[in-house]
């Protein structure tokens, strides 16, 4: 699953390198045409391995993740632009909990502000997320003007299969 689409670049490099059965799920405000032209470049090259769900973002996500409840179907990864999602980012995580595997890694990008590392800090602590790489955090600050993304696994709230 992909939170904040908007020209498919993440999409597009993880179907690239993803098993064919694998697909992605993205969703977006699409508040550009850019990003339903992409969306439907990305499912010309990655027939039915693609769906760009468009709309408010809070809602988009909870219909996502009820609809795959319902289909008890979990991701494997899930990938969150911190800039993008930066005012509800702790909602985010939360919600795409609920269809994280044991083993689900998330992977949030762009946290260079304070306010998003802050946030990370608050997950880590709350046991939302458990770090496994790229962390930036209190304890391992990160160097000025640097690039940042963090690596973590869910904490599982599905059986895996």
């Amino acid at each position: 699953a992909e939170l904040g689409f908007s020209c498919g670049h993440r999409a597009a490099v993880l179907l690239s390198v993803a098993p064919s059965s694998s697909t992605v799920a993205s969703v977006s405000p699409c508040q550009s045409r850019s990003s339903r032209r992409c969306g439907a470049s990305i499912g010309h090259y990655f027939p039915a391995r693609h769906k760009l769900h468009c709309g408010h973002l809070r809602r988009t996500l909870a219909h996502l993740v009820a609809a795959n409840l319902e289909q008890r179907k979990a991701f494997d990864l899930i990938v969150i632009d911190g800039e993008a999602e930066r005012a509800h980012l702790l909602s985010h995580v939360s919600q795409m909990q609920a269809v994280a595997r044991k083993r689900t890694v998330v992977i949030i990008d762009h946290c260079e502000d304070f306010d998003v590392r802050e946030l990370f800090d608050v997950m880590v602590e709350a046991q939302v997320l458990i770090p496994i790489g790229g962390l930036p955090n209190k304890y391992q600050p990160q160097q000025a003007g640097a690039l940042c993304f963090a690596v973590y696994h869910a904490l599982q709230k599905t059986p895996d299969p």
